[in-house]
């Protein structure tokens, strides 16, 4: 098997610099993600069909049955 050299301590700048790197990319992917969740929403709520009015539409097909009269037309006021 192959010996290797013993491992060669790493100074602290280039440990500070290593540190300092992954915190601005941990930074930078929260704010980008952040920004494109809120486009993505938008974009989703747009793209997305509008929900019918169900309530509405059953109130006017009762109130449209009620007032039709023999022969299909609308009843006559008096």
């Amino acid at each position: 098997m192959v010996e290797l050299a013993p491992p060669v301590a790493v100074s602290p700048f280039i440990r500070a610099c290593r540190w300092g790197a992954l915190t601005a990319g941990v930074f930078y992917g929260a704010y980008h993600f952040r920004r494109l969740s809120r486009k993505e929403t938008k974009l989703r709520e747009y793209e997305s069909p509008k929900p019918r009015n169900w309530e509405g539409f059953r109130k006017f097909r009762k109130g449209k049955g009620k007032k039709k009269g023999p022969g299909g037309k609308g009843k006559k006021e008096r």
